[in-house]
């Protein structure tokens, strides 16, 4: 997909989570994510966004895949893990109302051809007359690079109420060939936990982008599989 007037060479977006309640005012990098290793022992390959009216378009050099993503989508990282790196794609996804959420895409070569490998949350946040909610996701790879570790942190705070009621905890995944990313993870949520519903969001996800290699993503798939009501209200 060639580049045009419009396409974005963004910079990465750190993954640093901000305070719960607060804005994100984490900083951005200077240098632009303009490459990414998707195959072991090759070199990288360079990619492309291109903005459109309700969409974005993104294009690998060398591949025929075109993958599309609602509204503006930016490059946040590359993810080291099993000997090559995914791209980290976010966008917004403001589905409901009162709800500020930005998603991310991780898109990679699956051993026969590119794909949207995972979707997970970055940041999430309502606000009512009862209550505000926020959850925040941070990816990264592990020390040995064999998986990718998801913390989420989660908070409610009734209005008017005591204290916020706050849940934490850690998805691990892992790659798996002429799949996409498979949770590992020890433990499980218990019932009525946020952490229990998130798992029910992955796995309806999971069943999204699992039959055949999807390069196009939006807001109307997401909304059977709760990932865009992560407290459910």
């Amino acid at each position: 997909m060639p580049p045009n007037r419009r396409t974005l060479l963004a910079a990465p977006l750190l993954l640093a989570a901000p305070a719960l309640f607060a804005p994100d005012t984490a900083p951005r990098a200077e240098a632009p994510l303009l490459a990414v290793k998707l195959k072991p022992d090759e070199d990288e390959v360079a990619f492309q966004f291109d903005l459109r009216p309700q969409e974005t378009m993104l294009g690998f050099d060398g591949f025929t895949e075109v993958f599309r993503f609602p509204g503006e989508a930016r490059p946040l990282a590359k993810l080291p893990i099993a000997g090559r790196q995914l791209l980290s794609v976010g966008f917004d996804a403001d589905a409901l109302a009162g709800v500020k959420q930005r998603l991310a895409a991780l898109v990679g070569w699956d051993g026969r051809a590119l794909r949207v490998l995972d979707i997970e949350i970055l940041s999430f946040s309502a606000a009512s007359l009862t209550a505000k909610r926020s959850l925040i996701g941070r990816i990264a790879a592990t020390a040995d690079r064999r998986f990718l570790r998801v913390v989420f942190d989660a908070a409610e705070l009734s209005v008017p109420g005591p204290r916020a009621r706050r849940e934490s905890w850690a998805t691990l995944l892992a790659w798996r060939s002429d799949s996409i990313l498979l949770d590992v993870s020890p433990h499980r949520g218990r019932p009525g936990s946020w952490q229990a519903r998130m798992e029910e969001a992955r796995d309806k996800v999971a069943a999204l982008l699992r039959p055949s290699p999807r390069t196009t993503i939006t807001l109307d798939m997401l909304g059977p599989t709760g990932l865009l009501d992560p407290f459910g209200r």
